[in-house]
């Protein structure tokens, strides 16, 4: 028996007149998946809506069942990107369900009214977090180097929704198809064999053309073209009919009873299709071949198919046993897809007053400024990504009266804290001229409330630690300040 193992592509589809989706309350955009092996595709919820401590808010989601009889119960469940299958986190129980406080992933919720008929509503969520944060501008007088910190979720990932056991029963619509090319077309039958898992069982969908008419060699005509038999088909199949020659096309009923593989799981592996040769002298190859399997579940109609795509594998001569005659074994396809939707920024500098000329402030997040301005000048910078034009706007502010004064004194410095985000501790290295007579380092929420003051005793190079307990989650704004001047601005981030 020769063996050949071919990969292939299979599908899975899943469709159902009552397969609800959630809902996203107040989102800010909704995309839809582009699944490969799954119909219909699902809604993206993205929201980026921030509160006042510059965090992105979470989703919220409603699911209302649109037939039964209430009162329902509802099974939330999250897809778990590590085992990947959907986990139950929530139950629920009323006319419908709404659960917020959401993040980033799929969600998946079963509703089963009071009768026990279920309907399934599916969607993604994508919580779109982004925040910029300008650094603080040197003062000085030759150039003016612009940057600036992105914290963002970044690209989009999300999967086909996964599949569970498919076990075949009287319900399931079973189609098998052929393309071979072959002389004496007669000398064929065609097969489906079943996985081990379930015994192999071997179906002959068309009998052997020429033992099915009396042993006669009855159709000298060439090739099979979409040769396909089916549960679903009523005609029944022979290679003589109509009169010879002529091709083999169409779809048939099969020559046996399916009911061999009731029981066998689609998802498992080994499935194949074997073509005996019962005349000798004749050749020819499979060229195509496919099994699909469609069925119900409480959540729809779904389907599988196995599709080989273009092959060219020889049929064996003459091989008229299931031990001698050629099987082609499909290989699974991995059912685990994974799609990402990329999610790259804009930038886009703003000076104000306007310097003339400015240059190469637009879609890029480090420059240089040039010209050099003359006057004290604020810098923004307005971030925006491509999936939902979210949107995060910071600046910076440039003293140009400062960097006059500094032009001769001692380097001036202000580091970013270290770690950023933090949630324990942070440190924030500086360096001063040893001729300061005061210095601070003053720390401000998002509202512009002075939260936190260190005095700073020690001149020259120096650092500070600033401790997470004594601050809530959120966005905030360091200054240096020297002799009642602030000459160095940056943010950080606490995040408990």
């Amino acid at each position: 028996m020769k063996k050949v193992s071919i990969v292939i592509l299979f599908f899975f589809l899943f469709t159902n007149q009552n397969f609800a989706q959630l809902v996203g309350i107040n989102s800010t955009k909704k995309l839809l998946t582009n699944y490969n092996y799954i119909s219909p595709n699902d809604t993206i919820y993205v929201y980026c809506e921030k509160d006042v401590n510059q965090h992105a808010k979470l989703a919220t989601l409603n699911a209302l069942p649109n037939v039964g009889v209430p009162p329902f119960t509802f099974d939330w469940q999250k897809y778990d990107t590590i085992t990947h299958t959907y986990i139950n986190f929530w139950n629920d129980i009323g006319l419908n369900s709404t659960k917020d406080s959401l993040k980033s992933g799929g969600y998946n919720v079963i509703a089963t009214d009071s009768n026990g008929a279920v309907q399934c509503m599916r969607c993604w969520v994508f919580i779109d977090s982004l925040v910029v944060i300008v650094d603080s501008i040197a003062p000085r007088l030759d150039s003016i180097f612009l940057n600036a910190q992105v914290y963002s979720a970044g690209s989009f990932m999300y999967w086909d929704p996964p599949i569970s056991s498919f076990l075949i029963d009287s319900n399931t619509t079973i189609k098998v198809c052929f393309d071979a090319t072959h002389t004496y077309i007669s000398d064929l039958g065609f097969f489906i064999v079943g996985p081990s898992s379930c015994g192999s069982p071997t179906i002959a969908v068309g009998n052997v053309i020429a033992f099915a008419n009396g042993g006669n060699n009855c159709n000298s005509g060439d090739d099979a073209i979409n040769l396909c038999f089916g549960t679903s088909y009523n005609n029944p199949f022979n290679g003589c009919v109509p009169a010879a020659p002529h091709n083999l096309s169409g779809n048939y009923a099969s020559n046996n009873p399916w009911d061999t593989l009731y029981g066998c799981n689609v998802l498992s592996p080994g499935w194949a299709v074997q073509i005996y040769d019962c005349v000798a002298s004749d050749v020819g190859t499979l060229t195509k071949a496919s099994i699909s399997f469609v069925n119900n579940s409480p959540c729809g109609q779904f389907s599988y198919t196995y599709n080989s795509g273009p092959i060219n594998i020889p049929i064996v001569d003459f091989s008229c046993t299931p031990q001698g005659a050629s099987i082609y074994t499909f290989n699974q396809a991995n059912a685990i897809q994974a799609h990402t939707i990329a999610n790259p920024f804009s930038y886009n500098w703003v000076a104000n007053p306007v310097i003339p000329n400015l240059g190469l402030l637009n879609n890029q997040m480090e420059v240089i400024a040039n010209p050099m301005p003359n006057q004290t000048t604020w810098f923004t910078l307005t971030v925006s990504d491509s999936i939902s034009n979210c949107t995060s706007i910071d600046s910076a502010k440039y003293w140009y009266s400062t960097a006059v004064e500094m032009n001769n004194k001692e380097a001036i410095s202000l580091n970013q804290n270290t770690p950023n985000p933090f949630n324990e501790k942070t440190v924030i290295s500086y360096s001063i001229p040893t001729n300061t007579k005061a210095a601070q380092i003053l720390v401000y929420d998002g509202k512009g409330n002075t939260v936190k003051t260190v005095t700073l005793t020690e001149k020259g190079k120096g650092q500070i630690t600033l401790y997470a307990n004594n601050f809530s989650s959120g966005l905030y704004t360091y200054r240096l300040v020297l002799d009642g001047k602030v000459v160095k601005t940056k943010k950080m981030i606490c995040s408990k």
